[in-house]
């Protein structure tokens, strides 16, 4: 046995098991993806899903900005409206920022491993 080779009593570390994980439901999504018409009309369901939210806090604001602030007359009016654009845009950048850390967590552990360079003098 090599001095680099795992030994195959230690058990997998908790990011090894994740990997794994992620491994197996990115090939059991292209298994689905394959299997014809209705795998694909699943997986563009689910992921429209996914996407749902963060259009329907794009669909508020845009409509609180071109539909509600014209009719806003007062100081109070146009602040609850700003206030409530400023909500809306809150939640937007909460999941962009979820998404981002999930791609994230899903490229370190899907990075491919390199062999570690023995250490010479």
């Amino acid at each position: 046995m090599s001095a680099t080779a795992p030994n195959s009593s230690t058990p997998p570390s908790p990011e090894e098991l994740a990997r794994a994980r992620i491994k197996e439901f990115e090939s059991w999504w292209t298994r689905v993806w394959e299997s014809g018409l209705a795998g694909k009309t699943g997986i563009i369901l689910v992921l429209a899903a996914f996407v749902l939210p963060f259009l329907f806090d794009v669909a508020a604001g845009f409509f609180a900005w071109f539909f509600v602030w014209p009719f806003a007359v007062n100081v109070t009016e146009k602040l609850a409206v700003l206030g409530f654009i400023f909500v809306v845009l809150t939640a937007i950048g909460i999941q962009v920022r979820n998404a981002a850390n999930q791609i994230v967590t899903v490229f370190f552990l899907t990075r491919r491993r390199r062999a570690k360079r023995p250490t010479g003098s």
